[in-house]
Order: C-alpha cells, then structure tokens, then sequence
C-alpha cells in the first residue's frame, strides 16, 4: 500500500491509496461427479451379472404362454372335441417341453409357472374330450330316430 504507484499494475482504492495486484487465485478443483446408483454397464456380449435369476439362459417364455393359452382355448371348446382336443394335444408338448427345460436349467425359470398352468390346462382339456367324445359316441341315437318314423 502506497500513496505512489510503484508498478503500473498496482491499483487504486476508493481510500486514494495504491494497492500492489492480488495473486492470481488458483480456480477452485472440480466437485466431484455425484454417485450413480445405476448397475455398472456390461460390454456388450459381456457376461450377465452374477446373482441374477436366469441371465443369459435362453428363454422358453413363447412355449409356456403358448401351452397356456391353448389349454385356455381347449377347456372353452372341450365341448366341441375336434377344436379342443387339436389344441389340448398341440398346448401339452409345448408345456411339457417348455417345463423340461426349466427343470434341466436350459432355460429361463421366470416362466415355469405359464408352463405348469398350461400342462395341467390341457392335461384337463384331454381328459374332458375324451368323456364328452365317449359319451358322444355311446349316445343311443337310433332311438331318437325312430320315434318321429
């Protein structure tokens, strides 16, 4: 602090006094990147992370839902035996196709369940074809015939 500059960088204060230049203050560092609570990604064709119920294992998910909703189908028109036995009879390997290769751990297990519920949907379906188809079959239809001669 001088009445005087001294250097052509000093400054000059409100007060009339000259002031030498401040130092050059280093900027602040950089905060730092707040945590990221997103799973760390994988490269790609890495493997899954471990710990995770059927990663990477293929996925049977088509032919469990497929067994169910033909069971579904099978059960509606069971009365209708043709209908419902093709699909009784197609629903059924795929449930139990789909089931064997969970069990083996082939494939992803998060389907299991539409598996089961299909096998046992169409195994139900079969069954009933069969009765409504024998009971058909059985019917004594000459009777019913004869009394409008």
């Amino acid at each position: 602090m001088s009445d005087t500059p001294q250097d052509p960088t000093w400054w000059q204060a409100s007060d009339g006094k000259w002031y030498p230049p401040q130092p050059a203050t280093p900027p602040p560092p950089p905060e730092p990147a707040p945590p990221s609570f997103a799973p760390p990604q994988q490269p790609f064709g890495g493997q899954p992370f471990p710990g995770v119920p059927g990663a990477g294992l293929p996925s049977v998910n088509g032919q469990a839902v497929a067994s169910m909703v033909l069971g579904i189908v099978a059960l509606v028109f069971c009365w209708c035996w043709p209908v419902g036995g093709v699909c009784a009879i197609v629903g059924l390997p795929l449930g139990l196709v789909a089931r064997s290769r969970i069990t083996k751990g082939e494939a992803d297990p998060r389907s299991k369940g539409m598996a089961t519920a299909g096998v046992i949907l169409c195994g139900i379906a079969i069954v009933l074809v069969i009765v409504i188809a024998i009971i058909l079959v059985s019917a004594d239809t000459t009777s019913f015939e004869s009394d409008f001669d």
